[in-house]
């Protein structure tokens, strides 16, 4: 009979330490995300390092983050370019043959988000091409992963502000294999068994 409080206590003790080795378990998904960030955010900062770097050769090697980024938002800064006004942020090799290259950067908090994206924030400096000068202040900064072709891309990047499921459902929709619904299966159609005639006699 004395057993029993013990084993309860036991297990009281053992509860709770079990349900916090799943919740200390990494979700897949972020820890997917987020490295495939980390290698985007490293080519771009590799990309400008050595002493008082070109402009033009900072965004000709900028040009292999194109590796990281979603086929869509490829295809959007290519129309852009075309016309000879690229506003999207993505397009890091434009924006660094006049504008401003990634410095430095602080990748932060991520998270799941609307139609099985993932937003991390980030912190970043950027080095000024006009100003020859870093920036004073890091920006707050948050970047779109989705998956493409099974694997993990960024989508998109906002400058001062983060993404919200709203702005992601009716923004990305297509981008977004979530949404992509398969096709329906063809059922195979059954051959009728062949009639076999009957001996003649």
């Amino acid at each position: 009979m004395r057993r029993l409080p013990l084993v309860i206590a036991l297990s009281l003790l053992t509860g709770p330490a079990l349900g916090q080795d799943q919740a200390d378990k990494p979700d897949p998904d972020l820890e997917g995300a987020k490295s495939v960030l980390k290698q985007y955010l490293d080519t771009l900062v590799k990309g400008a390092e050595g002493k008082k770097p070109k402009p033009a050769d900072v965004a000709k090697k900028l040009q292999t983050a194109k590796k990281f980024i979603h086929p869509k938002t490829l295809e959007l800064v290519a129309a852009q370019e075309k016309k000879g006004q690229v506003s999207a942020p993505m397009a890091v090799w434009f924006h660094a043959n006049k504008d401003y290259w990634l410095q430095e950067v602080e990748v932060g908090e991520a998270r799941k988000s609307a139609l099985g994206t993932v937003v991390i924030e980030t912190r970043e400096k950027n080095w000024r091409v006009e100003e020859s000068g870093e920036d004073g202040e890091a920006e707050a900064d948050s970047y779109l992963l989705a998956k493409a072709g099974g694997k993990w891309v960024v989508v998109d990047k906002r400058r001062n502000e983060t993404f919200n499921d709203a702005a992601i459902k009716a923004g990305y929709r297509d981008y977004l294999e979530a949404e992509k619904k398969e096709p329906e299966k063809k059922e195979p159609e059954k051959k009728e068994p062949e009639k076999k005639e009957a001996p003649k006699k």
